[in-house]
């Protein structure tokens, strides 16, 4: 149906008045372009009435009311009965098949989006605290920009809420909840402010009542609207293309969200660990054992599903990382090339191979991507609006970083070379500040940018004042990071006494030969393993064996290979804003990588954030590249053409979405063929192990000690006083405390053991990544110690449990 918006009867376009005086430098589009129009709120025009035959009537209010009262009521009637079935049948018979499996998706659902809801609320109210609130014409915060901002800072500070309450031993039910829904109560404005961003068109919040989508009017300006997914919406055929690619790949994601995918070590400590907070009632620590201890920020979110035992839940919490990783990388291409790249980059960055392997594994690293993308968007602002407030954001998003990954070091230590060149007095005079500072004063006024910057060359020497706002800006950034990360270093020391265990002092429980052997865990791929080169070329050598590095059994062949070409993209002709960010993704992702090969853990999803750069710069190369070779063309022509080669680069990734979804087929189990459990079971270590778990549920006390050698998942066991071996170094602990089989044993009784459980499965599978065979020569002596001094009490294909006999 066509829509037309009439022109009062004065003749005057008030309408384009507005956009024009917002936006002086974006004239309004006549009504006959090409490319969708944006729709804005009932607020932003409640006088603008649409005319003709075909024009519908304004619902009445009453109406209006009457239908959100049936959604919600209805909404809240299939809620009630979902959790009625997730308590009463689907949780009591785990391994029977269900064709109502999806009826528990419901519930699933509903709690990933109370908490995500939760942890966007939490966000707005943090950026209204900073006020930066997005301020158009004035401010260069976009409505995606300011979302995204949001939840990384909700949810990290709603992670360190819920790790608070474990130090106060206080994990309990209702308590969990009520911090979930505490937010929705107390800031019920911010929520408004979250629900209307996800929202294209007020319609449930509306201030005069609904009225349908098509009535109301529409302007050619996206910004002139709190909306953040209306800047998603395609405006030409090559981005209509990428939305369904985008689309396409989601949906393999969601449908794969319905029955996770789950990686190896969700349920070694992802789970585990959680799920043993909650039995206890607060967060415990492990001294002896490292990986156990550290400050995955991410394991509070987790721990907010399982209180309510949603493990599906909290794989669609993590999952939604991915979704805004690809969302910071469309915000970050938007602001350094233009809508073309960024839709190409976010598209190449769904369909990397190792993007889809942990999708929906339920496994922290999305977060970890998203977080630190959203660090580089705040060092640009600052870049562009000298405001240190931003200076201050990119100091609490790079603590919560180093809270979920320490990795984060990779991206944050060669962006402070960025914020260097960014605090330079000279920009103030550039010309996207010297814009800026303009727009802020529509009077004419003197630009405060430009005041600020005459103040600090004159009044002294360039250098001084150089060096004088580079030292503020480090302190205000690395004191804020220390601050928020201090919180969760406080919460390790409370626990085992080490504020970052173990890279700090460790006591007697840490040595420097245990050190060696744990560094060794990772220090054992490719084929230069000790070559004088192998720090500078590693990441080549891990290209070229991919196999040997990860889970994914291929390499984003079509990221990396173009990338290669964007420094010739940025010595050919381009603006200068194309050529910086060329060169500062290229900075960002040598330098990580760099950093990445001499930290000498080569695990890609350590690097995943770099990745998405690789994907940017890829974008970029296809389309200056193809847009340079087809400049004899006419503009459609160019558009179809980059279309082309876009979908080539898509379809390696495209095609292995498709194998991954074929030989990973999730529907038996929510078409009733198959039980979630099952199917877990089938997926998941191995039928030995199953019967361990059996055997040990039900056979052994819940309230006895245990301590798990190189045990593959404690998350399935019962008993919450187990102590996992997650980094497969306990035996060198002991090697180093209790060196005889008479002190192993002392040390077994005076730390309370009276079980020992000890996978042989596992056990092997180290000595296969051994290459400095540290661990191999401490297992026969291990061995003989359990069958001498120990009592054998079940032994299950691999996996033996012992009894600590009695003094």
């Amino acid at each position: 149906m066509s829509r037309t918006i009439v022109p009062p009867p004065d003749g005057t376009d008030h309408l384009a008045e507005d956009a024009m005086a917002r936006h002086p430098s974006r004239p309004l589009a006549p009504s006959s372009a090409p490319g969708p129009r944006r729709q804005v709120g009932d607020h932003d025009s409640p006088t603008r009435p649409l005319a003709g035959p075909s024009a519908p009537r304004p619902t009445p209010a009453w109406r209006g009311r009457l239908l959100r009262g049936g959604f919600l009521l209805g909404g809240i009637l299939t809620l009630i009965a979902a959790t009625v079935f997730h308590y009463a049948y689907f949780l009591p018979q785990p391994l029977k098949p269900t064709k109502f499996y999806l009826v528990d998706t419901i519930f699933q659902a509903a709690v990933a989006v109370s908490i995500m809801l939760s942890a966007a609320t939490v966000g707005a109210r943090a950026l209204r605290w900073l006020r930066l609130a997005p301020r158009i014409g004035q401010d260069p915060l976009t409505a995606l920009e300011r979302a995204l901002l949001g939840y990384a800072l909700g949810t990290g500070l709603l992670a360190l809420v819920t790790a608070a309450i474990g130090l106060a031993h206080g994990y309990y039910p209702p308590v969990l909840i009520a911090v979930v829904l505490t937010p929705f109560i107390i800031w019920h404005r911010d929520l408004r402010t979250v629900l209307r961003g996800l929202n294209p068109g007020p319609i449930f919040l509306g201030g005069d009542g609904y009225r349908p989508i098509a009535s109301r009017p529409i302007v050619a300006d996206p910004l002139n609207t709190p909306c953040a997914l209306l800047e998603l919406v395609p405006r030409t055929v090559f981005e209509s293309a990428m939305a369904a690619i985008v689309v396409s790949v989601s949906l393999l994601i969601l449908e794969h969200l319905i029955v996770p995918f789950w990686g190896f070590d969700v349920f070694m400590y992802h789970f585990a660990l959680p799920k043993q907070f909650l039995a206890l009632h607060a967060l415990v620590g492990t001294p002896g054992v490292p990986q156990a201890n550290l400050p995955y920020n991410n394991e509070m979110l987790n721990l907010l599903a399982l209180n309510v035992q949603a493990e599906v839940a909290a794989a669609m919490v993590q999952s939604s990382f991915v979704a805004t990783a690809g969302l910071a990388i469309f915000a970050l291409g938007v602001r350094l090339f233009g809508r073309r790249p960024a839709w190409l980059g976010m598209a190449l960055f769904l369909v990397l191979p190792l993007v889809l392997a942990y999708a929906s594994s339920g496994l922290i690293d999305p977060q970890f991507a998203f977080v630190t993308l959203m660090i580089i968007i705040a060092v640009e602002h600052y870049r562009v609006q000298p405001d240190r407030r931003w200076i201050l954001l990119a100091g609490v998003l790079t603590g919560i970083g180093f809270g979920i990954k320490y990795q984060t070091v990779y991206i944050v230590a060669p962006l402070m070379v960025v914020l260097i060149w960014a605090s330079r007095p000279a920009r103030a005079a550039a010309p996207d500040g010297e814009a800026l500072a303009n727009r802020r004063n529509p009077q004419g006024e003197p630009p405060e940018a430009a005041r600020e910057g005459q103040r600090r060359t004159d009044g002294g020497g360039y250098a001084w004042h150089w060096l004088r706002t580079v030292v503020i800006n480090a302190a205000l950034l690395g004191g804020t990071a220390l601050i928020v990360f201090g919180l969760w270093a406080a919460r390790e020391w409370i626990q085992v006494g080490n504020p970052i265990y173990p890279l700090l002092w460790g006591g007697a429980e840490w040595s420097s030969a245990r050190m060696i052997v744990y560094k060794a865990q990772f220090d054992n791929f490719g084929s230069l393993h000790h070559s004088i080169a192998r720090y500078f070329i590693a990441t080549f050598d891990w290209y070229l064996h991919w196999q040997k590095y990860d889970y994914s059994p291929t390499p984003p062949g079509p990221a990396l290979a173009l990338a290669a070409l964007a420094p010739f993209v940025a010595l050919a002709r381009g603006t200068r804003r194309v050529r910086y960010g060329i060169w500062l993704l290229l900075w960002l992702s040598i330098a990580s990588f760099t950093l990445w090969g001499l930290v000498d853990q080569l695990v890609p999803r350590y690097v995943l954030p770099s990745f998405g750069l690789l994907a940017l710069l890829a974008a970029v190369a296809i389309d200056r590249v193809t847009q340079w070779l087809t400049h004899a063309l006419n503009p459609r022509g160019r558009e179809l053409i980059v279309t082309g080669v876009a979908l080539l680069a898509l379809l390696p990734g495209v095609v292995y979405a498709v194998q991954t979804r074929i030989q990973n087929d999730p529907s038996s189990v929510y078409l009733g063929q198959q039980s979630y459990g099952a199917q877990l079971q089938a997926t998941q270590l191995w039928p030995s192990y199953w019967r361990t778990v059996d055997y040990f549920n039900t056979q052994v006390p819940t309230n006895a000690r245990v301590l798990g050698i190189n045990l593959a998942a404690t998350y399935f066991f019962d008993d919450p006083h187990i102590t996992p071996d997650m980094n497969r170094d306990v035996i060198v602990y002991l090697a180093q405390v209790a060196p005889t089989d008479a002190q192993k044993l002392t040390w077994l009784r005076a730390h309370g053991y009276t079980f020992v459980i000890y996978d042989r499965n596992v056990t092997q599978w180290s000595i296969d990544r051994d290459p400095d065979h540290l661990l191999t020569p401490l297992y026969p002596p291990f061995e003989a110690f359990l069958a001498h001094a120990l009592i054998l009490v079940r032994s299950l294909d691999g996996t033996d449990v012992y009894m600590v006999p009695p003094s």
